[in-house]
């Protein structure tokens, strides 16, 4: 069975001064770390609306907001893939 990896990334202020190359690195990045680590899956703030619908472009399905943390804060879980048994 394949383990479960949580994709996550800190990122920078110049990302906005460059997106396209950002989001097309990003993307052609994708079936790499698929062929790689078939089953991606984390956690997101509900208010972080520009990096869902990135992940959401990239491929992911993101799910229904709930609570989650210490704050008990509104987060959508992000998954991409499919365990392999």
């Amino acid at each position: 069975m394949s383990a479960r990896r949580a994709p996550w990334l800190l990122g920078t202020p110049l990302i906005d001064t460059r997106p396209r190359p950002f989001l097309r690195y990003t993307r052609a990045a994708m079936p790499g770390l698929l062929a790689a680590y078939p089953w991606m899956e984390n956690h997101i703030d509900a208010r972080s609306t520009r990096t869902i619908a990135w992940l959401r472009w990239l491929g992911f399905v993101i799910h229904e907001a709930k609570p989650y943390g210490a704050l008990g804060r509104p987060f959508h879980k992000f998954s991409i893939g499919a365990p392999v048994v």
